[in-house]
């Protein structure tokens, strides 16, 4: 008998973070990191597979525990001209003629705005709040923004640059396999890790990978040390398509 198309999922009990506050907040690029190839979903369900990019956020505001807030978002990889990754880029840096390939130093590192909403959800009395990236704009002159350096990562390169301690970038949902994954998980799950990616054997997605070659040097660590806080915010950003958290 053939088997249904309804796989089994490990529905995660998150432990309690803290999340920023709703509005629009200052903040910096501290992470812009390829991820991969990844199987996803769309709106009907079905799995297709595209190039994905993580952007991470470190706010303006700070926890209780007197540590910044750090956000993550995931986006596709593509410089189309309807895409989000396009719309932050005109953000932050400004136009980008048609056919330019994609250089991280236009969102690495830059000062922005973050617009932060709250998404609560009760279930059997129990309330959470989370943290969603509604939009990002430019910074206008004269607002504080946090300072320090900024990773920049292929996935591609990972056999000879291993990727840096991202530890303090709150994890992401994935839909497909129905929980929430760390950097190194998703980059683990990748096509290109997997081998499943080659120059000659492309992954057909709409997605472009126009991260460029040879960006080693621009891999680094926050300039401070980073202890990662025991409350994080947890972001159900997905990028281009809405994903349902589970409570």
């Amino acid at each position: 008998m053939a088997r249904w198309d309804v796989t089994t999922k490990e529905y995660k009990e998150f432990d309690e973070r803290e999340t920023p506050p709703e509005g629009v907040i200052p903040a910096r690029v501290c992470a812009f990191i390829d991820i991969g190839t990844h199987d996803d979903r769309d709106m009907k369900g079905a799995i297709y597979q595209r190039r994905c990019l993580w952007i991470g956020y470190e706010l303006a505001e700070l926890d209780s525990h007197r540590t910044p807030f750090y956000m993550s978002q995931r986006l596709t990889l593509s410089m189309g001209t309807s895409s989000t990754l396009y719309k932050y880029v005109k953000a932050l840096h400004g136009d980008v003629p048609l056919g330019e390939a994609l250089d991280p130093d236009w969102v690495a590192n830059k000062p922005c705005m973050l617009q932060v909403s709250h998404d609560v959800k009760v279930k059997k009395d129990k309330k959470r709040t989370y943290a969603n990236i509604e939009g990002v704009m430019g910074c206008p002159r004269g607002v504080a923004t946090p300072q320090g350096s900024c990773i920049v990562w292929r996935v591609q390169d990972h056999r000879t640059v291993p990727l840096p301690n991202v530890a303090h970038l709150p994890p992401l949902w994935c839909d497909v396999v129905g929980k929430m994954l760390t950097v190194p998980e998703w980059v683990n799950r990748s096509e290109e890790v997997a081998g499943k990616v080659t120059a000659q054997k492309p992954t057909p997605y709409a997605a472009d990978s126009r991260m460029p070659s040879g960006n080693s040097d621009r891999v680094s660590q926050p300039e401070r040390d980073v202890t990662p806080p025991r409350t994080q915010p947890v972001t159900q950003e997905e990028a281009d398509a809405p994903v349902e958290v589970p409570f």
